[in-house]
């Protein structure tokens, strides 16, 4: 093979495993963004119980501590208990207090009625998003905070019972403005971008040709 033909085919072996590679690695892009939880209440089943979303036990939250230094998305076992009833609901975040102003606030979610069994307890996990990551100091006390929006005082949120089980020794539920030992199921979490389909193909590709000149060289 002269060096002409040489030089041609390895430059349309070099696209094609470019091509290949592309075509290898785009269906991680399509995986979707990554999660990364950071704090959750964990406990037994036999602790699990609700508490109603209503005015008397307003306002309602939960005190955590990340380790995170940001936050995207809150996790919480809440839903309508009647049929035929809704509510609007949203996440506002305070940082050491419930009783300083907010931080930030998810987009609001209209709760209702879901007859699907959840169990242990017949409530399913709502995440509530915020619209733009919220930078958080890590190791520092916040607290979420459960805002009626509009619509029937007719939901509950599970709680994990103290008396059982101390399910996050590091927070407690704030209820109709006092702490207690018990805790709100939940996730706190962020997300991680997905790498661009170009990105991906560009990296691919760069690394077969560097392969393929090593061993040329």
């Amino acid at each position: 093979m002269n060096t002409l033909n040489r030089v041609m085919f390895l430059f349309c072996s070099a696209t094609r495993r470019v091509l290949l590679a592309g075509t290898l690695l785009t269906p991680l892009s399509t995986i979707g963004q990554g999660i990364i939880y950071d704090q959750m209440s964990q406990g037994r089943a036999d602790s699990l119980s609700s508490v109603d979303v209503i005015p008397m036990f307003l306002p309602l939250g939960q005190r955590f501590v990340p380790r995170a230094a940001a936050l995207d998305f809150v996790e919480l076992k809440v839903g309508a208990i009647k049929a035929g009833t809704e509510q609007t609901l949203a996440l506002a975040l305070h940082q050491t207090s419930i009783d300083r102003p907010a931080i930030g606030s998810t987009d609001p979610l209209i709760i209702t009625f879901d007859p699907t069994p959840h169990p242990p307890q017949p409530l399913p996990i709502r995440t509530f998003r915020f619209p733009e990551t919220v930078s958080l100091v890590p190791d520092t006390p916040y607290v979420f905070e459960l805002v009626h929006l509009g619509g029937d005082y007719i939901a509950g949120a599970t709680f994990w019972n103290a008396s059982i089980f101390d399910a996050y020794p590091d927070g407690g539920m704030h209820i109709g403005g006092k702490v207690g030992k018990a805790d709100l199921w939940f996730k706190t979490g962020y997300l991680i971008p997905e790498p661009s389909t170009m990105t991906l193909f560009t990296l691919g590709g760069a690394l077969l040709l560097w392969g393929r000149r090593r061993r040329v060289g």
